[in-house]
């Protein structure tokens, strides 16, 4: 054989070129290693038929403010702390100690020890422990089924189930759904706001996931 007549030879192609220009080919080598190794095939993915969405229990929220411009000299009371009529939450550098106006469960502390505070700035804010309502935000896709008489679930996002509800509620138009449940942060989200009426075993302020039945 001549040098000019030469040519040379070309690679056989391997199994996964042959797999990425044909997927085809996939599927009865798939079944090949499923007799050999008992592997499972299920096909492509398909997106779960589900009509959960996303809820927050909650409750009657109580602002306490500052009585007078002042510095905070120390906060009392921690986050979530259960506190009584009367309880001091907040003193201030002046000598002043803020109580509690009602009781319940602290939600929220607005400031720290050292801040400056102005004349009724919120310090924080309280809860009352037993929630009457839970709120969930259902896209207008879903819209339709959220008035069904069935029973409606509601759990924790471990998927703990916290009970059954009803549908108190629907807001007659979209509302902008809280920032916490939005699942992109960049980007705001709008749904009908259903009110529901309360478990009794849910936490003020927690989110859980709601299932309507269809």
């Amino acid at each position: 054989m001549s040098l000019d007549s030469w040519q040379p030879t070309r690679p056989r192609p391997s199994w996964i070129h042959r797999l990425r220009r044909s997927p085809k080919a996939a599927v009865p080598l798939l079944a090949w290693l499923a007799a050999l190794g008992g592997l499972c095939w299920l096909g492509p993915l398909q997106p779960a038929r589900s009509g959960a969405c996303s809820g927050l229990v909650a409750s009657d929220e109580t602002t306490v403010p500052s009585p007078a411009a002042s510095t905070i000299d120390c906060v009392l009371v921690g986050l979530h702390d259960r506190v009584a009529v009367g309880q001091p939450l907040v003193r201030l550098a002046s000598g002043q100690t803020v109580t509690a106006p009602t009781a319940g469960t602290v939600a929220r502390i607005h400031v720290h020890r050292g801040d400056q505070t102005g004349a009724g700035q919120a310090l924080l804010s309280i809860v009352d422990p037993t929630p009457r309502r839970i709120l969930a935000y259902v896209p207008e896709s879903a819209r339709a089924g959220v008035e069904s008489p069935l029973p409606v679930l509601v759990q924790r996002p471990t998927h703990e189930t916290l009970g059954h509800t009803h549908v108190h509620s629907v807001s007659p138009s979209t509302v902008r759904v809280p920032e916490r449940l939005w699942r992109d942060a960049q980007h705001e989200e709008w749904a009908f706001e259903v009110v529901l009426d309360a478990i009794g075993t849910e936490r003020p302020g927690e989110r859980v996931l709601v299932q309507f039945r269809h």
